[in-house]
């Protein structure tokens, strides 16, 4: 088997050069190097050839407009100049024969543009704003004579794009510094809730920021200062600005610009603040502990009365102005952030009480416990305070009796055998028996595990104005997180963790004349983490395992995903052209990115057990829920060259109608890593399975139309559409996860069959490192576990569009806009020789009453049959075949993990905006979307439970088209800004004593996420328990759920199961027990499970924020800032999956949580005890700005 369950790899970063063994290992560096030779001969050849200047808008805007006279008439060839209002630095151009006129690669900021020309007098159209990733069009009207004319325009851009069909939303520097969100998690992204068209991520774990137009979070592309900020590893960014060093974020959704590309999802960018012609700075800080908080339910669920430990401060202070005066900037911000806290469980973890350990204890005979795994979990699971409170115990005892006393059963061999429940009419007694049990007394174990984590956060931005028409800007981020890892679910087990991020970029803007410009970009990116396992011991193993105990949501041992380490060096160059020529506006680029990353990174290197019942562990026996380890730990090159390419022009049409025309191109070459499957090639059988090397995509290409049109003359309307074709990249945990069996290998054991004294022999053995070889073929096709997809596919997305946008009067914006996408060949993780044995004829059915005897001796199919063979009559569904004769055949008994450009999703929206631009101190964004999400796969690794990241049956995917678990059907958020007016122009006193107050609330209403409801053992018998669901009982009680137990014909065969409680809504599938010769197991086998996925709705989001803040001028340049900042500021207790405002990825692959999924267990539909309550958050602010 391979190791396809496990938990992504961490992020990390990358070394310089390859290691000197790459060779060795089958690298083929020559290719490597030559492919790089011609991504900068190409570069360098763009740069010789090309009289250029980008329209680069990853990192700026541009201004638009036409110069006419009173009688609408162009006036050619008019000069026109752009001066920055802050740092006196101006731009100028000329308008060509049709008037029109274009300022590419502005910095973001506001503008006084001024036109010239000869026998008229001269316009000026102040303040026009300048936003990141927008075109601004200004249309300047001049007049005969030679007065002066000022033409004023409120602070902020016209609010409707009439030039493109892209979808942006920007936030400013007053929205990043102050609204609550902004300055929690991930900072400024969380803005990116506040648009329509986007939905939360919930508990899917997979990559970060919202969904955008139904794309995976995977899908995002994130950048600072146009340079790629994406952890290659697992996605999701790296480098984080301070809220108070960006000047801007914008996210582009879904259609945008041929420039932009990377990713189908969002496009998230920032640009940091710059030095101005003046000082400027401020010192912050923002202080919040445990005293301002309220309490979390989960911090009650894990048994405490207070909240513990929770102490951070965010102390920063930055410094920006002139070196040059219009020439030379500079701008720095330096943060520190000293997080202390105290960590506890979700879903509270349980543990023997005093009581318990001693039943432990006196449970003596010939089926005794084993010494050393008792021992071990006093060690480290300290017995609880008190007992009968634990709500992730079964919510029956072994033999199908309500667990009124919440404790775990041990098997007890030396007492008489147990009867097992029966439902009415069925007479007691006739429905089996269990072997005898002894219940231990279990309970909450209180967990407050103290920890830290230090930040540290430096920002630096340098702008130099050669000229009019050369600009250079640098900036360098540096950031650092060394603190403690709390991925285990006991502190006796956490471990240092250090991470370091480093993000230069350099970029050279050249004007040639008005019609041609030219952008260089050169950038790099390192990000290095290291996550250790300690030095923990188990007694007779080499190293201590991950054990986990669905039965107490415990977990024994070090970081399951350590040890492990991380090295990403990215190094980026970047090309773009600008050349206006008539009504064409064309741009055209050629990027170049080389990666260097070596990784370590072996799922389940240390042995992962995972027990249903902490039974099987006391008898020492092999675990019945999963039971593997992968073998060797080799160093994983993630080493790539990526090439991207476009062009495109926008074609004005008409005064009023643009079109949007053009065309990307992606070229990503194989991870060296992954092109290690040759060494596997031996194992390739002609028409069935291939292990060549693979081969990247070589046709990416991405059409992009589009256009804008607004109707009369009037500039109010704008009329958009477009369709767009877009690519993402594969990342590397798919390749690190997919080694041939020369490097590494998983072993799987799970039950059944039963293994005595399994830990006691060493659990799964760990074999020698270095390349692996095999005596016979057969051997070496007999230890394969995974296989990558030869042809490669890069996961793609159709999208398109139809909006309209209105403005009405001066101040109030209202678009409504339909978003189609349709999302193929997407990553999904599968077994590609396995299939269940269960099928529409083979499998054992599930009753709501007992049937009667003679219904039961009717039944076709048992679950097992004696070594002598199956009575006449009877097939045993074990015997069935596992894995596909065709595989089998060729010696391929092993499970065979291959990810799969096989995933589909579909999804319709309706989004409505409706916005006020700042003006009296007011502004406001109004987001709705109406939307729907169907996919077959969401989950790619072991990042959540909610939904499974493998299918019910690997050959039948479609089988699980479902409501995606990234489905909000209904989303609503408001966000507002208000500066309270009264006393504003009093005297100093009045107006620092009673007025300078502000609002800044924030609402959002979201449908709850879809999850998974489950039998939480191998249902289908197809070896995988992680996608197998339950059954839907359509008359029963909705929102409740119940076990079965098994029942037997009279040839003492298992031939069905019943329910518990036939009134349930939701019934396990299988989970009834059965005792084996040496010890009871779950039975979770033989049935043909048909509930549909994503069938339960957990929690919805009804969140509101809210800062107020107040202000105390000194001087005209100098004042205070105090803040108060609360998060559900009304503590509405939201126990639903993820955050309520933040787009951090969080996943959920707890005991807990998947407790709540399956039917038979007490916790069963009770989010509220295995999710937080998201109780108020509160903190203070303060901030000094000079």
């Amino acid at each position: 088997m391979s190791p396809d369950c496990g938990a992504p790899a961490q992020t990390s970063s990358r070394a310089f050069f390859s290691s000197p063994n790459f060779n060795q290992l089958g690298g083929k560096t020559v290719n490597s190097k030559r492919l790089y030779t011609l991504v900068v001969a190409a570069l360098l050849a763009t740069l010789s050839i090309l009289p250029t200047v980008a329209r680069a808008q990853a990192i700026s805007g541009d201004i638009v407009g036409t110069v006419t006279d009173k009688s609408g008439g162009a006036i050619p060839n008019a000069t026109v100049t752009a001066e920055n209002v802050a740092t006196g630095v101006k731009a100028t151009t000329a308008a060509n024969d049709h008037g029109d006129y274009h300022f590419g690669n502005l910095p973001i900021g506001t503008y006084n543009v001024r036109a010239s020309s000869a026998n008229f007098a001269d316009a000026t159209v102040s303040n026009v704003v300048v936003e990141l990733n927008k075109t601004v069009t200004t249309p300047i009207l001049m007049q005969v004579g030679q007065q002066v004319t000022t033409i004023e325009v409120t602070g902020a851009p016209p609010p409707i794009n009439t030039t493109s069909s892209q979808i942006e939303n920007t936030f400013n520097a007053r929205q990043t510094a102050d609204l609550p969100s902004a300055s929690i998690g991930l900072g400024v992204l969380n803005l990116s809730l506040l648009q329509a068209g986007v939905a939360s991520s919930g508990g899917v774990g997979a990559g970060t920021g919202p969904s955008v137009g139904g794309q995976r979070p995977r899908n995002n592309n994130f950048t600072i200062e146009g340079v790629d900020n994406n952890n290659k590893g697992v996605t999701g960014p790296l480098v984080q600005v301070p809220n108070d060093a960006v000047e801007e974020f914008s996210m582009l959704s879904n259609l945008y610009s041929p420039e932009f590309g990377h990713s189908t999802g969002g496009q998230f960018n920032q640009v940091v603040v710059s030095g101005t012609n003046k000082f400027h700075g401020k010192a912050y800080e923002y202080f919040n502990n445990r005293n301002l908080n309220a309490i979390d339910e989960q911090t009650i669920q894990s048994g405490l009365t207070s909240n513990p430990r929770y102490d951070f401060n965010r102390m920063g202070g930055q410094l920006g102005g002139p070196i040059l005066k219009n020439k030379l900037f500079f701008f720095g911000n330096y943060e520190y952030d000293p997080l202390g806290q105290a960590s506890t469980v979700a879903g509270g973890t349980c543990t023997p009480t005093a009581a318990g350990y001693a039943t432990l204890a006196a449970i003596t005979g010939p089926a005794m416990l084993s010494a050393t795994n008792v021992a071990q979990l006093a060690k480290y699971g300290t017995a609880a305070p008190s007992g009968g409170n634990c709500g992730n115990v079964n919510a029956t005892d072994p033999a199908g009796f309500p667990n009124a006393t919440s404790s775990i059963f041990v098997t007890n061999p030396s007492l008489p055998p147990a009867l097992n429940f029966c439902t009415p009419p069925a007479a007691p007694g006739s429905c089996g028996t269990v072997p005898g049990f002894t219940a231990v007394d279990v309970g909450t174990l209180p967990i407050a595990a103290p920890n830290f984590i230090n930040y540290k956060y430096l920002t630096t931005s340098m702008d130099y104005d050669f000229t009019s028409k050369d600009q250079l800007r640098g900036r360098y981020i540096y950031n650092s997180a060394v603190g403690v890892d709390i991925a285990s679910n006991l502190p006796a087990f956490f471990t240092p963790s250090p991470t370091k991020y480093h993000l230069v970029t350099l970029a050279e803007y050249h004007t040639f004349n008005s019609s041609v410009q030219n952008e260089l970009r050169l950038g790099y990116n390192r990000f290095t983490n290291i996550t250790s396992s300690g030095n923990f011991a188990y007694p007779g193993l080499d190293s201590y395992p991950d054990l986990i105990f669905f039965d107490l949501n415990l977990q024994l041992g070090p970081d399951p995903n350590g040890p492990q380490f991380t090295i990403q060096n990215l190094y980026q160059a970047i090309d773009n052209v600008s050349w206006v020529r008539g009504n064409h506006t064309f741009k055209f680029g050629l990027e170049g990115r080389k990666y260097i990353s070596p990784q370590s990174f072996t799922q389940r290197s240390r042995g992962d057990y995972n027990y249903n019942t902490t039974d099987l562990f006391l008898h020492d026996l092999n675990p019945d829920n999963l039971s593997e380890r992968s073998l060797g730990n080799p160093v994983y090159y993630g080493d790539q060259i990526a090439i991207y390419s476009y062009i495109n022009d926008n074609w004005k049409i008409r005064p009023n109608l643009t079109i949007n025309l053009g065309l990307r191109h992606e070229y990503t070459t194989i991870p060296t890593g992954e092109r290690l499957q040759q060494l596997n090639s031996a194992a390739t059988v002609p028409g069935l399975i291939d292990f060549s090397e693979p081969r990247a995509p070589k046709a990416n290409f991405a059409p992009r139309v589009g256009f804008a049109w607004s109707p009369g003359s009037s500039q109010t309307t704008s009329i958009r559409g477009g369709f767009g074709l877009g690519y993402d990249v594969l990342y590397d945990n798919i390749g690190i996860l997919s080694l041939p069996p020369q490097l590494s290998g998983t072993i799987d054991n799970p039950q059944p069959p039963v293994i005595n004294n399994f830990l006691a022999n060493g659990g799964i053995l760990p074999v020698a490192g270095g390349i692996q070889t095999f005596a016979t073929l057969t051997d070496q096709r007999n230890n394969t576990a995974n296989h990558v997809v030869v042809d490669q596919k890069s996961p793609a997305a159709v999208q398109w569009t139809l909006g309209v946008q209105h403005t009405f009067g001066s101040k109030y914006t209202l678009e409504v806009r339909y978003l189609g996408t349709h999302g193929y060949h997407l990553n999904t993780q599968s077994r590609i020789n396995v299939q269940p044995r269960t099928d529409a004829t083979h499998f054992l059915p599930t009753f709501l009453t007992f049937p009667g005897q003679a219904t039961l001796d009717a039944l076709p199919n048992a679950l097992k049959c004696p070594v002598a063979g199956c009575p006449a009559g009877i097939t045993s569904i074990t015997a069935q075949p596992r894995i596909i004769p065709a595989f089998s055949a060729n010696d391929f008994v092993n499970n065979v993990v291959q990810f799969t450009p096989n995933g589909n999703s579909i999804y319709h929206g309706l989004a409505v905006e409706f916005k006020r631009r700042f003006s009296n101190g007011l502004t406001f964004n109004t987001a709705y979307t109406w939307s729907h999400l169907i996919d077959d796969s969401t989950a790619d690794f072991f990042t959540t439970v909610l939904t499974p990241r493998r299918p019910q049956d690997f050959q039948n995917l479609h089988a699980d088209r479902s409501t995606s678990a990234l489905d909000r059907r209904h989303r609503l958020s408001v966000s507002a800004i208000y500066d309270v007016p009264f006393f504003k122009n009093g005297n100093w006193f009045a107006r620092n004593l009673i007025g300078n107050w502000s609002i800044l609330p924030a609402y959002t209403f979201q449908s709850p996420e879809f999850a998974d409801v489950q039998s939480g053992a191998d249902a289908n018998l197809n070896g995988d328990s992680a996608g197998d669901r339950a059954f839907v009982n359509g008359a029963g009680v909705p929102g409740t759920g119940t076990g079965v137990t098994a029942l037997k014909n009279s040839a003492n065969l298992v031939v069905a199961y019943q329910a518990v409680d036939p009134k349930a809504q939701y019934i396990t599938a299988g989970s009834g027990s059965l005792a084996f010769p040496t010890a009871p197991i779950n039975v979770a086998n033989g049935i043909l499970p048909v509930a549909g996925r994503n069938t339960i709705a957990t929690r919805r989001t009804n969140n509101f924020d809210l800062a107020v803040a107040k202000k105390f001028n000194i001087t005209e340049g100098i004042r205070f800032e105090f803040q108060a900042q609360a998060q559900n500021v009304l503590n509405h207790p939201q126990s639903l999956p993820g955050f309520l405002n933040r787009v951090d990825s969080i996943g959920f692959t707890g005991s807990a949580q998947r407790n709540a999924l399956v039917p038979s267990n007490g916790s069963f539909g009770k989010f509220q005890d295995v999710f937080s309550s998201n109780s108020r958050i509160l903190q203070l602010v303060f901030k000094f700005v000079f």
